[in-house]
């Protein structure tokens, strides 16, 4: 991936993590520009094949990351967000993205559980929903300890496992 390519998602990428550390969420324009930007970049610079990959690998993001959101785990913007990088990153990369992403959000959710002395209660309760989850058979929204503490920017996680995985590439 070219060098203005990749400086063009990380600036895209940057002004969503900084939405969602001041607003609390990803707006629904920005992600609509980004799909748009992605399939217009993907349709004059790589063809019409590569569009409808970026498509669809946009929408198999989607149909993955659902039951995350149906469970509570992360945002409509974050998995909207993803779903749009879907589009933007090519399948060879899509998988260190999404690791890089998820490695991201687990330091800083585990970051802020020992900040706020929480690990051990917040551990003990995930089990407890995984347990009546699978017993029941069905999702179902995690009652997390709901406070403005505990929320966790996941599109910044998002915009650092893109910088990660990208950071070869660029060098």
């Amino acid at each position: 991936m070219s060098a203005i390519i990749v400086f063009g998602i990380s600036s895209y990428l940057a002004v969503a993590a900084l939405c969602d550390l001041l607003l609390y969420r990803i707006p629904n324009l920005l992600i609509l520009l980004g799909a748009i930007a992605g399939v217009t970049c993907d349709l004059l610079v790589f063809g019409l094949l590569s569009a409808g990959q970026g498509l669809v690998r946009s929408l198999g993001l989607l149909v993955l990351l659902y039951p995350l959101f149906l469970m509570g785990v992360i945002g409509a913007g974050d998995v909207k967000l993803v779903s749009v990088c879907g589009i933007l990153i090519p399948l060879s990369g899509l998988g260190s993205f999404i690791i890089w992403s998820l490695i991201w959000g687990g330091l800083f959710s585990l970051i802020r559980m020992i900040r706020q002395r929480q690990l051990e209660i917040r551990l003990f309760r995930a089990v407890l929903y995984f347990f009546d989850m699978f017993r029941a058979g069905r999702f179902f929204r995690y009652s997390s300890l709901d406070t403005a503490d505990s929320y966790i920017p996941f599109g910044v996680c998002i915009f650092l496992g893109y910088l990660f995985s990208t950071r070869l590439e660029v060098l």
